[in-house]
């Protein structure tokens, strides 16, 4: 309404504006003026003066606003507002009718009566710039002096028409001017608007994109669709992507508005090549712009046919591509009616395209990780090898499931404790005698960010050790500070035993090199030694090592063996022999060279046998036959010169021994053991009353499956006789077989070594009975210990007898009383089997019951309450805590229960938690408390300088809790105990 107003303002000074310039333009008109002036004012008069109710409903017949100039009214404007029409004139049908008839299309009037006042109503439809009712415009007048008014307003009127009616053209003129003005305001308006809610919309849809979750960008995408439709207007808005193959289009996204068919689901797989006739804008990211289908051009037949098969009269299609690469496109369509988009709709387009393409990429990458993620835990879940991290203080904060088969812990029992919980013993000590701290790990140094490896023995759950090689890096935030260490271990137990076998393999294979009297070495392609044995390092007075590196020829000894050596590199060959001439110590003697090449042909290894003395004569053929046979018999000599029994059998039974089995198995000759069965050399039963027979095949066939089995066993001469041994059984295999899925070999042989060991038996029975009566001998100085400290108590006590000073037999009673504690220590210790360590438990208890003997008077009313956990602690942490508890607990009965009354002593002994050999004891009482101002390490007390005093010797820590009475809490550590 603020807007007729405006328009009734400025009509008025546009008619003044043209009054005032027909004064200037015709002087003659002055008074015709003056007579408009007056006019004017009349007629202003008239109005103000006139009851006057201007009003407006709108299509629905709701007053939107009502104003009146007079205040002489029945109708409050105000009250109007938001009232209805139909309801103010409910009584009255033939004004109803009327109002129906305006909201048609029609200017009416009516007639009507409020108490006093006769109004005229007036009314004018509204209407909008689409044709449509947007409402009515009234004016109520009040008719009661209507015919003086009239006559008036007729002479007025008559005055003025003809004046009024010259200038009727230039008010229309300036009239239409301001119409089209306000048309041109309206529209820039509408255009403001546009934009302010086209800003509003790109504002809202990237909020929107950027707050969704992946799961939920698809809706998002859904929701989008809509507001974008909505807002230009469109029948149908859809974006469609290609397939994985990149040959086919689908419609995965679609809106379409109400009243419309979707489409979505016969818009799938279609062919890249149906959008041949777009094919060069597509490539170019084009905009496809189609005002109307029906105006397609000939050469887009295709397109036009396909178009209007879907009833797409406008479309409009923007082209989506990632790194530059079509993906698909985003596109309206407008099925109704042929549409004109602006470059507003084209632009919001393309910036919901490039929303859509981040969208959907974010959906792919983060479904793209959450699927890597999954496939990572589950690689670290199966995996074989340990992965873990460890936090600042080095304690487990991860570890996957690889943990129970190498600790033989579930995982969730290892987080959560130190690394340095499972380093096996050995280990500690080979490190650090006192042990190690995690600090001390060079992995924890927190100025260094570089990966590290190692290897280290570890204890599984079973007290096993493992061997594993660590591999771990530090963590670092953004700032560089120390956030942890992740890794993998790799359980090497195998490999580690497998280097063991190898490196001894290795040591018997030098041995025999060593051993054997030829000249054996290798060389490389280079024409160097790689090493030698002893026998041709010897040879040359000469250590191996000497020759490591050098040319075969740097010894000067044989030019014709450096020469075949080279022709055999050059040639194809894989084995060569022949003899050449070499001077040893500055004899030229004859050697028979077998070479042969290994590591693809890139080395040699040479066998020189001496063949000097089949040169000379023929007749050395015979002593080389007689010098191969000495030499098959050292070795014969070795096997039979052995003190242990060396036996070789098979399935069948023995093949094969030496001379010392028969003088152990008291045996005339071998022919006799070949006859003899397995079953005639040991008794029925062994010592471990398990059958020997049975349980010898199990030792044979650990021995098959790992190579070899040591154990000990009773073995019976031929004479019946029983005696201990120490057996080694190793399996060579011939060849082997498989029977089905078991795997089983034959054509084996077993050597067995066997050793008697009655005399080691014997031994260990002495150095066991001497160790008892070690044990009866200790036992015996810790009852004599006992015992003095016993006198020394006694003596205190009779001294006592003879003291009149309370304060001097009062100390005499605490010397007695320490005494007794040290005294209770070594009477403990020879009674326990166990002569190192002490149950704690019996002991406190003990203790306790001594002392509140000691103070029988005091401790009439005083309750004791012990709560030990049950362990077994060395000499050195047991005497000084019973001397601790022994002045606490004194302390606590002479002091905290003046008056003989009644009260609470506790005495707490307990684990530190998550840490077995840190301890907690805690004295306390319920008493009068610990008085103020105290300061119980700097006392003049004798008892608490001695409790200071006795902690420190544990390297412990001592505090004053602040409860009811006096409590005291000491921590201290004690690595030689054992749970009972």
């Amino acid at each position: 309404m603020s807007m007729i107003y405006s328009v009734v303002k400025k009509l008025e000074q546009n008619l003044a504006q043209l009054t005032e310039e027909l004064n200037k333009e015709k002087a003659e008109h002055q008074w015709t003026k003056n007579a408009l002036q007056k006019s004017e004012v009349r007629l202003q008069t008239i109005i103000n003066q006139a009851s006057l109710i201007i009003w407006e409903v709108d299509s629905k017949g709701i007053f939107t606003f009502a104003q009146c100039q007079s205040k002489q009214v029945v109708i409050i404007p105000e009250k109007l507002v938001g009232s209805s029409i139909f309801d103010l004139y409910r009584d009255n049908k033939e004004i109803l009718d009327k109002i129906d008839l305006a909201m048609a299309g029609n200017q009416v009037k009516w007639f009507w009566n409020a108490e006093d006042i006769r109004y005229e109503t007036k009314v004018v439809p509204q209407i909008s710039e689409t044709g449509k009712i947007k409402g009515l415009r009234g004016i109520n007048i009040d008719i009661t002096s209507c015919k003086i008014t009239q006559l008036e307003i007729d002479k007025t009127q008559q005055e003025l028409e003809a004046k009024v009616e010259e200038r009727t053209s230039n008010v229309r003129a300036s009239n239409e001017e301001l119409i089209d003005e306000i048309v041109r305001h309206k529209q820039a308006r509408e255009e403001l608007l546009h934009r302010l809610n086209f800003e509003e919309l790109i504002t809202t849809l990237s909020t929107h994109f950027i707050n969704l979750a992946p799961d939920e960008i698809d809706q998002g995408i859904q929701v989008a669709l809509e507001w974008i439709g909505t807002f230009s207007g469109v029948d149908r808005s859809y974006v469609f992507l290609l397939d994985e193959t990149g040959k086919y289009i689908n419609n995965n996204y679609e809106w379409c508005a109400a009243g419309i068919k979707p489409q979505i689901q016969q818009r799938k797989q279609i062919p890249i090549t149906a959008l041949g006739e777009w094919e060069e804008q597509i490539e170019k990211l084009e905009t496809i712009y189609i005002p109307s289908t029906a105006k397609l051009s000939k050469e887009k037949g295709i397109a036009k046919i396909f178009l209007r098969s879907q009833s797409i009269k406008s479309l409009i299609v923007v082209p989506m591509a990632y790194c530059g690469t079509f993906i698909g496109f985003l596109g309206f369509d407008s099925v109704r009616e042929e549409k004109n988009w602006s470059e507003d709709i084209i632009a919001l387009l393309r910036i919901m395209g490039e929303m859509f393409i981040n969208a959907l990429e974010r959906k792919r990458v983060e479904q793209a990780l959450a699927e890597s993620e999954k496939k990572y835990r589950h690689l670290v879940e199966t995996s074989q090898n340990l992965i873990w991290s460890l936090d600042t203080q080095g304690r487990f904060t991860f570890v996957n499931q690889a943990a129970k088969h190498i600790y033989g812990y579930e995982p969730v029992e290892i987080i959560g404790r130190f690394l340095t919980d499972f380093i096996y013993q050995e280990e500690v000590e080979k490190i650090k005698p006192e042990g190690i701290n995690i600090p001390e790990i060079q992995i924890f140094d927190r100025d260094n960010c570089s990966s590290f490896q190692w290897e280290t023995i570890h204890k599984r759950q079973d007290g096993k050790p493992v061997y594993l090689n660590f591999n771990a890096i530090n963590l670092q935030d953004k700032l560089g500070n120390f956030q942890g260490v992740i890794g993998t271990a790799t359980d090497i137990t195998e490999r580690k035993k497998s280097e063991e076998a190898l490196q001894k393999a290795k040591d018997q294979l030098q041995a025999v090199l060593d051993a054997v009297p030829w000249f054996i070495s290798w060389i490389s392609s280079d024409l160097r030694y790689i090493g030698v044995n002893k026998k041709l390092a010897g040879s040359f007075n000469l250590v191996p090592e000497t020759f490591i590196g050098q040319e075969i020829g740097f010894l000067g000894s044989s030019s014709e063996f450096v020469k075949s050596i080279n022709e055999f590199f050059a040639s194809s060959e894989q084995q060569m022999s022949q003899e050449v001439e070499t001077k040893v110590n500055g004899t030229v003697e004859n050697y028979l060279i077998v070479v042969q090449k290994y590591d693809r042909g890139k080395a040699v290894v040479s066998v020189g046998i001496d063949i000097s003395d089949r040169k000379q004569a023929e007749a050395m053929n015979i002593k080389l036959i007689s010098s191969l046979k000495e030499s098959e018999r050292k070795f014969r000599s070795l096997y039979e010169a052995t003190s242990d029994a060396v036996i070789l059998l098979d399935e069948k039974g023995f093949i094969d021994c030496n001379s010392a089995t028969l003088i152990m198995l008291g045996l005339s000759s071998k022919e006799e053991l070949l006859t003899r069965k397995q079953t005639d050399f040991y008794p029925e039963y062994q010592q471990n009353k398990q059958l020997s027979q049975q349980l010898l095949k199990t030792k044979i066939a650990k021995a098959i499956c790992k190579g070899n089995n040591h154990f000990e066993w009773i073995v019976k001469r031929a004479d019946k006789s029983e005696f201990p041994v120490e057996v080694l059984l190793t399996a060579m295999k011939v060849g082997d077989t498989f029977d089905g899925e078991k795997k089983s070999f034959k054509n084996r042989v077993i050597q067995a070594v066997i050793r008697d060991i009655t005399e080691r038996k014997r031994n260990e029975e002495q150095i066991k009975a001497s160790l008892a009566e070690k044990e009866v001998l200790l036992k015996e100085i810790h009852h004599r210990v006992k015992n003095n400290l016993q006198v020394i108590s006694s003596l205190l006590r009779l001294q006592s007898r003879y003291i009149q000073d309370e304060n001097v037999m009062e100390m005499l009673k605490e010397s007695q009383n320490r005494v007794r504690s040290m005294a209770l220590v070594h009477e403990h210790l020879y009674q326990s089997k166990d002569l190192s360590r002490i149950d704690f438990s019996e002991y406190i208890r003990n203790l306790a019951s001594h002392v509140f003997q000691a103070y029988e008077v005091k401790a009439r009313g005083v309750k004791l309450t012990v709560k030990v956990v049950p362990v077994f602690l060395n000499i050195d942490t047991v005497v000084p805590c019973g001397l601790i508890i022994n002045e606490l607990v004194s302390n606590s009965l002479k002091y905290a229960f003046p008056e003989e009354s009644v009260g609470d002593i506790s005495i707490d002994f307990n684990y530190e938690e998550n840490d077995e050999n840190k301890f907690i004891l805690e004295v306390g009482d319920n008493g009068i408390g610990f008085p103020e101002g105290l300061d119980y390490k700097n006392s003049g007390s004798l008892g608490l300088r001695l409790v200071c005093s006795l902690v420190r010797q544990l390297k412990g820590e001592i505090q004053r809790v602040n409860e009811v009475g006096t409590v005291f809490k000491i921590t201290f550590h004690s690595v030689n105990n054992n749970k009972l």
